[in-house]
């Protein structure tokens, strides 16, 4: 037990796939692609999809994607990345961004201290969190719309992965996880398979009603 008092504070949208040198459409693109990210995404991508991940800090990632250190690289969605230059150096903008739909903000407090807090000032502090998640989330996309249009200027040609590796990389992604859940499990663990679990059970139930939400596509 960490004994903290966690809250949701923040949300991100969803990232670019890549900026890239390369298109990337099939799995077959991904092999040998040397591919800045981190996390479980470099371990699914080197161990089940032929890529080769390179952890890069943030602010070499401009120059190695220009000298072509790197073919290509993650880091955020389009108004995170309008400010970073990538689309100036690569043409190519690789889409959806399947390695990660969203980016949760987590804050934390001391579960002691928290609890020495009436109730009042608790329901406070998780409405202000709640508040913040939301504002956050709407600035992002409002971000993300107003980049949109400068990445089409700038010639940047938007490429969409074929479903087929889409579903690859949530099915290699998702058997990871549970390997990595069984295996904490067995060495006396439980709480990575118990979040797991609590978080596939919701993204099943979403898909499953997805027909409830309507939006247009051009």
């Amino acid at each position: 037990m960490l004994k903290v008092h966690s809250m949701l504070c923040g949300i991100g949208t969803t990232e670019f796939f890549a900026h890239s040198h390369k298109p990337v459409r099939t799995k077959d693109d991904l092999k040998g692609l040397k591919h800045r990210t981190l996390g479980v995404w470099a371990s699914v991508l080197n161990e089940k999809l032929g890529g080769a991940a390179v952890t890069i800090s943030g602010e070499e990632l401009f120059g190695a994607l220009e000298r072509k250190t790197i073919d290509s690289l993650e880091w955020a969605g389009p108004g995170g990345n309008i400010g970073m230059g990538f689309h100036k150096v690569a043409r190519y903008i690789i889409v959806p961004g399947a390695h990660q739909p969203a980016s949760p903000v987590e804050c934390v407090v001391n579960l002691d201290k928290w609890n020495t807090l009436s109730e009042t000032d608790k329901a406070l502090m998780e409405q202000a969190a709640m508040l913040t998640t939301f504002s956050s989330y709407l600035a992002t996309g409002q971000e993300d719309q107003k980049a949109m249009p400068q990445y089409r200027q700038q010639g940047n040609e938007f490429v969409e992965m074929d479903a087929k590796l889409v579903k690859e990389i949530q099915d290699e992604t998702r058997a990871w996880l549970d390997a990595k859940a069984k295996e904490n499990d067995a060495k006396g663990n439980p709480w990575a398979a118990r979040l797991l679990k609590s978080i596939t059970e919701y993204q099943e139930t979403w898909a499953s009603n997805s027909t409830t939400r309507a939006w247009e596509r051009k």
